[in-house]
């Protein structure tokens, strides 16, 4: 399926981001520095949209195949927090698997360590060395599966940063608006006045209204109510401003503000 011409997509917020900061048209131009800035604000931006609300494209679903006598299990590399149970399939008739802490699980292990059908599940973090991947987790089923089953799960995800290979936010078209004011908010606040910064600021708030409304008439109303997120409570968000220093610089004569 064609992506719609009115999605914005990476190329596109670097432009117009670029045309805000009144950086040359043709982005071949820029200078190294000006694509390390311009990227920042297409970071920072992202990462306070996605975090302004509890949106409902953040989460998506997983499944584990289990194995005979394994426990353990790698979950999905973008895993960012479970998001109800663990369900085995509708027509199975089995129960969903309902949480516990690892002590819990650690004890029930001690006590019974056979095999069977998986009632109970914890989460840990695998095993970390930061080498070649980042941190990832790890679910353990008690009972110790005693055959091969196909167990689902929803999640909120880690989210990829824009880029040439990663062109397309979440959300679609719908949130193309939003997305770039945020983006322009947060270019603001690096490299314009504080009164520009605080201007562009309002005009996200304003986009990020128009696009919850949108998000909530996309969410069937038997899924439970959504609730506003704007304390960041549940958002695993990808970007760490103190780890991304390109978004604090501040340049020789900075970028001016706009008349």
């Amino acid at each position: 399926m064609a992506e719609s011409s009115l999605s914005k997509g990476y190329p596109d917020f670097r432009l117009r981001l670029g045309r805000y900061l009144g950086l040359d048209v043709t982005v071949d131009n820029w200078s190294a520095q000006e694509v390390i800035d311009v990227d920042a604000a297409i970071d920072d931006g992202y990462d306070r949209f996605l975090g302004a609300r509890r949106w409902s494209f953040l989460t998506t679903s997983g499944t584990v195949t289990t194995v005979a006598s394994t426990a353990a299990y790698a979950l999905a590399d973008d895993f960012g927090q479970i998001d109800g149970y663990f369900n085995f399939a509708a027509d199975s008739g089995y129960p969903p698997i309902t949480p516990i802490g690892l002590s819990q699980y650690d004890a029930l292990l001690a006590s019974s360590s056979g095999t069977g059908l998986p009632t109970r599940y914890a989460m840990r973090t695998a095993t970390f060395t930061g080498a070649s991947t980042g941190q990832r987790t790890e679910v353990l089923f008690y009972r110790t599966p005693d055959a091969a089953y196909v167990i689902s799960y929803r999640y909120s995800r880690y989210i990829h940063h824009l880029r040439t290979d990663t062109p397309y936010p979440l959300g679609g078209m719908d949130q193309g608006r939003a997305i770039l004011a945020c983006m322009i908010a947060e270019a603001a606040a690096m490299f314009r006045s504080a009164d520009e910064a605080q201007n562009r600021s309002r005009l996200a708030d304003v986009e990020l209204a128009r696009s919850w409304d949108i998000d909530l008439r996309n969410v069937p109303a038997h899924l439970g109510s959504m609730r506003d997120n704007s304390d960041n409570a549940g958002y695993t968000g990808r970007f760490d401003r103190l780890e991304n220093p390109a978004a604090h610089c501040t340049m020789e004569g900075g970028y001016g503000d706009s008349e």
